[in-house]
C-alpha cells in the first residue's frame, strides 16, 4: 500500500484562466482593501518598462506576472523584489526564457509570506526553467477553507518536480505500532504511537536509530539520559492530538544536547506547544557550545525555512534570559545566537540587558534577534532598544520627548492632567498592549506620531479604552499597523464606559476589521465622518438605493416585490447595519458574494432577520469571503431565521450558519451569531405594527416581541 505524504506547496487547485488581469486585480485589491497604500503594483506584466513601479515596500499588493515580454535578467528581477516580505496577490511565470526561479531567493532570507487567498501560484509553459526549488521558501496564508494556495505547474519540460513534490512509499518501510521502548522491534522505520520514554527506557533508547518518522507525540519524563543522538535520523513528526503537548521534556537531570539534526517538519492538528522544565542548563546548547535557547532543530544558516519545525515552548527551561553587569562586553554576538529559529515563543520569557556600558544594541534592536520581542528590558547599555512603558509614569517632559519606541507596553491610568499629554508626542511604535483608564482624556490625538502597535496576544486585550467619561473620538492620526506576533493567537479591543457620544469612523472601523480585530465591547456610535472620495449610500429602500455601493448605512430591508432589485448589492462590502431579509421568493443570497464585514451599533436591534422565505434553500452570505461582525457587545449578536424553507441550512448539515463553516477557529469567532427562530431553534412570536406619522406617510414597523413561544 502506498502513503504519500507531499508538501503543502504541491497540492495543484485551478484558477480561472478567463479572467483578465484587471479582475483577478480588483478582487485582490477588494479582499485585502490597501486603501491610500502606496505599496500596489498595478502593472499587468513585468518587464523593463514595468519594473520601475514595483513598490519599494515590504508588503506589496499585486500579481508578479513573468511571461514571454519580460526582458530582464535573473539578477535584475532579484534586486527588484529585496525589500519585499508579504505580497498580497499571487505569481504567475508563464512562456518566460527563464531557467531558473532563483528570482524568488531574495524570500528564502526572510520568513516571505504569500497571502494568496484570492489568486496563487501558477508557473506554466516555460520551456528553459529547469529549478523551481525557490518555491519552498513560501510561507503561504491561503484561503480560509482549504488552507492552501492555488498552485499549477505544468508543461515546464526541463523541470524535474521530484525535488519538490516528495513522495514517501512506506510499502518498503518497516512501520511499528508502538506499545512500550522494551518491546519495539530494532529495525523501525517508522513508529505509529505516542513515544513515552520514562524510568527503566534509557537502555532501550538505541531502538530508535533508524527511525526516521514518528507519528505521535514525544514525551522524555524522569530519566538519565544524557542526549538525543540515536535520532539522528528523525526528520518527520505528526502529532494530532491537540489536548497534548508535541515534545515534553520533563525532570531529566542530565539531558542536554536535545538537537534533531535531521528534523524538517512537525505536524500538529493545532496547538504546537513544548513543555521544557527541571532538565540540565545546558539542554539548548550545541556541540559547539552554542546556546541556542527554546529550540530543538539546529540553525545551520540563514537559507534554512524553521518555520514547519517552530513550536511554542514554555516550562521552566525556557523562562527567560538576563545579561547583565559585564562592564566589558561589546558586542551581541551571544544574542544574536539565541533567538534565531524561532521568534514569537521567545515573548512567554523575559529579557533583560542592563548596565553592559560597551554594549551597543543598535543592531540588535532592529534587525536581529531581538526585532520582535514584547518583554524586552534594556537599560544601562552603550546603545538601549527603547524606552520601558510600565516605567511611564516616572519619565520627564525630556525622557518622554526622546523616546520612539516603548516596550512592555502603555498604561495611562488615573490620568487627569491633560495638559502633560505633548509629552506623548514622539511615540511612534508601541511593543505590547495600550491601556487607557480612568482619565479625563478627550481623544488620542495628542499619539499624534504613533503608528504601531506590535503584541504577542493569545485573545488578550491589547488596546482597552475603558472609563474615560470624556471621551468622544478615537482620532489617532496616523495610526497604520497592528502585528500580533503570536501567529497563532488573537487580538481583542475594548472600548468601554466612554462618553455617550463616543463614536467610531468607518474607516477605522475598517481598519480594525483589516487588523482581525475581535471586541469584546465596542461602546460606540458610527461617526458622521468619510474620507473625501468615498461613495456612500444610505438606505432608505430597495428601490430608492443605486447601483453598485460599496459601503451602505442603514439597516438593509429587502421586502416581498424587491427580488429584482437585489442586484443592487452584488458590490457591496460594508454594512454598517442591520439586514433583514421577509417574505420573498428568494432562492439564495448570492448577491451578497463580496460582502466582508458588518457593524451594528445600535444594541436593540437584531443582527440578521430572515424571515418567511418559502423559496430559500441556500442563505450563504458573502461567498467565502466573510470576515466579522461588530457589535456594541460579543453578547448582543441576535440573528433570528424563522418561515424559511425547511432545507435551507442543508449546505451545512443542518447546523444554523449563515457564512459557513470553516476551520479557522478565530474567524468563526469573529463573524458568530446568537441563532434563534422557529428553523433554528425555538421560535419566536413576531407580530407587525403601524406608526402614523401624519402628513409624512404611514410606515409599516417590525415589532419584536422576544417572547418564546410555550414559556
Amino acid at each position: 500500500m502506498n502513503f504519500p505524504i507531499f508538501p503543502l506547496f504541491c497540492t495543484f487547485l485551478f484558477h480561472n484562466s478567463l479572467a483578465s488581469f484587471e479582475d483577478d486585480l480588483q478582487t485582490l485589491l477588494d479582499f485585502h482593501n490597501p486603501k491610500g497604500s502606496k505599496c500596489v503594483f498595478n502593472q499587468s506584466e513585468i518587464t523593463s518598462k514595468t519594473i520601475d513601479f514595483f513598490p519599494k515596500c515590504q508588503k506589496v499588493y499585486g500579481l508578479i506576472i513573468i511571461n514571454s515580454n519580460t526582458d530582464l535578467s535573473l539578477a535584475q528581477l532579484t534586486k527588484a523584489f529585496e525589500n519585499m516580505t508579504a505580497l498580497y496577490g499571487g505569481i504567475r511565470v508563464e512562456n518566460s526564457n527563464l531557467t531558473s526561479s532563483s528570482f524568488l531567493t531574495v524570500f528564502m532570507f526572510t520568513k516571505f509570506e504569500l497571502y494568496c487567498e484570492t489568486y496563487g501560484v501558477f508557473i506554466e509553459n516555460n520551456r528553459y526553467l529547469n529549478d523551481a526549488k525557490q518555491l519552498q521558501s513560501i510561507n503561504q496564508i491561503a484561503d480560509e477553507a482549504t488552507k492552501e494556495c492555488k498552485f499549477r505547474v505544468n508543461n515546464n519540460p526541463k523541470l524535474n518536480m521530484e525535488d519538490i513534490c516528495e513522495e514517501y512509499d512506506i510499502k518498503d518501510a518497516v512501520v511499528c505500532r508502538l506499545e512500550s521502548l522494551k518491546d519495539l522491534p530494532n529495525n523501525c522505520e517508522m513508529i505509529v504511537g505516542n513515544l513515552n520514554v520514562g524510568p527503566g527506557d534509557e537502555e532501550y533508547f538505541s531502538k530508535l536509530q533508524g527511525v526516521t518518522h514518528l507519528f505521535g507525540s514525544f514525551t522524555i519524563e524522569n530519566t538519565n539520559l544524557v542526549n538525543l543522538g540515536y535520532l539522528e535520523n528523525l526528520y518527520y513528526i505528526a502529532s494530532l492530538d491537540e489536548f497534548s503537548p508535541v515534545i515534553k521534556f520533563v525532570s531529566n537531570p542530565r539531558l542536554r544536547l536535545i538537537r534533531l539534526l535531521s528534523i524538517k517538519n512537525i505536524i500538529t492538528r493545532g496547538n504546537r506547544d513544548a513543555i521544557l522544565q527541571d532538565n540540565h542548563p545546558d539542554i539548548f546548547k550545541t556541540k559547539s557550545g552554542k546556546q541556542v535557547k527554546c529550540a530543538v532543530a539546529e540553525w545551520i544558516g540563514m537559507s534554512d525555512d524553521t518555520y514547519p519545525v517552530d513550536l511554542n515552548f514554555v516550562g521552566g527551561d525556557c523562562d527567560g534570559f538576563f545579561l547583565e553587569n559585564n562592564k566589558y562586553l561589546n558586542e551581541t554576538s551571544i544574542i544574536n545566537n539565541l533567538s534565531t529559529t524561532n521568534y514569537e515563543d521567545f515573548n512567554d520569557c523575559d529579557f533583560e540587558i542592563n548596565n553592559n556600558p560597551l554594549l551597543d544594541f543598535w543592531d540588535a534592536c532592529y534587525y536581529n534577534s531581538l526585532t520582535s520581542l514584547i518583554n524586552l528590558t534594556t537599560s544601562g547599555n552603550l546603545y538601549n532598544c527603547g524606552c520601558q512603558g510600565d516605567q511611564i509614569a516616572n519619565f520627564s517632559f525630556e525622557k518622554l520627548q526622546s523616546c520612539q519606541t516603548y516596550y512592555k507596553g502603555i498604561k495611562l491610568h488615573n490620568f487627569t492632567e491633560t495638559t502633560n499629554l505633548t509629552s506623548f508626542n514622539k511615540i511612534r511604535t508601541i511593543r505590547g498592549f495600550l491601556d487607557i483608564q480612568n482619565t479625563n482624556i478627550q481623544n488620542l490625538s495628542f499619539l499624534e506620531s504613533f503608528k504601531y502597535l506590535r503584541a504577542y496576544s493569545d485573545g488578550e486585550v491589547v488596546f482597552n479604552l475603558q472609563n474615560n467619561p470624556n471621551m468622544t473620538r478615537l482620532a489617532l492620526p496616523v495610526f497604520e499597523d497592528l502585528e500580533n506576533f503570536n501567529l497563532y493567537g488573537s487580538v481583542s479591543f475594548n472600548f468601554e464606559n466612554l462618553h455617550p457620544d463616543f463614536c467610531i469612523t468607518a474607516n477605522e472601523l475598517e481598519s480594525f476589521h483589516n487588523f482581525d480585530v475581535r471586541f469584546i465591547n465596542l461602546q460606540a456610535k458610527l461617526c458622521d465622518i468619510f474620507d473625501e472620495g468615498d461613495v456612500i449610500c444610505h438606505f432608505e429602500s430597495m428601490s430608492k438605493l443605486p447601483n453598485n455601493c460599496r459601503y451602505i448605512i442603514g439597516n438593509v430591508v429587502i421586502d416581498s416585490g424587491e427580488e429584482n432589485d437585489v442586484t443592487k448589492l452584488a458590490a457591496l462590502r460594508y454594512l454598517y447595519g442591520t439586514l433583514t431579509i421577509r417574505n420573498t421568493q428568494l432562492v439564495d443570497l448570492s448577491f451578497f458574494k463580496r460582502l466582508y464585514f458588518i457593524a451594528v451599533l445600535d444594541e436593540s436591534q437584531p443582527i440578521v432577520q430572515i424571515l418567511s422565505n418559502k423559496n430559500l434553500t441556500n442563505p450563504k452570505i458573502g461567498d467565502g469571503f466573510f470576515h466579522s461582525i461588530f457589535t456594541r457587545s460579543f453578547d448582543q449578536r441576535d440573528a433570528i431565521i424563522q418561515d424559511n424553507h425547511p432545507s435551507m441550512f442543508s449546505y451545512v448539515n443542518g447546523t444554523c450558519n449563515l457564512f459557513g463553516i470553516i476551520p479557522n477557529e478565530r474567524v468563526m469567532y469573529r463573524r458568530s451569531l446568537n441563532y434563534t427562530g422557529g428553523d433554528c431553534g425555538e421560535r419566536v412570536e413576531i407580530k407587525f405594527c403601524t406608526a402614523n406619522l401624519g402628513i409624512l406617510a404611514i410606515s409599516i414597523w417590525l415589532c419584536l416581541l422576544w417572547s418564546i413561544e410555550n414559556m
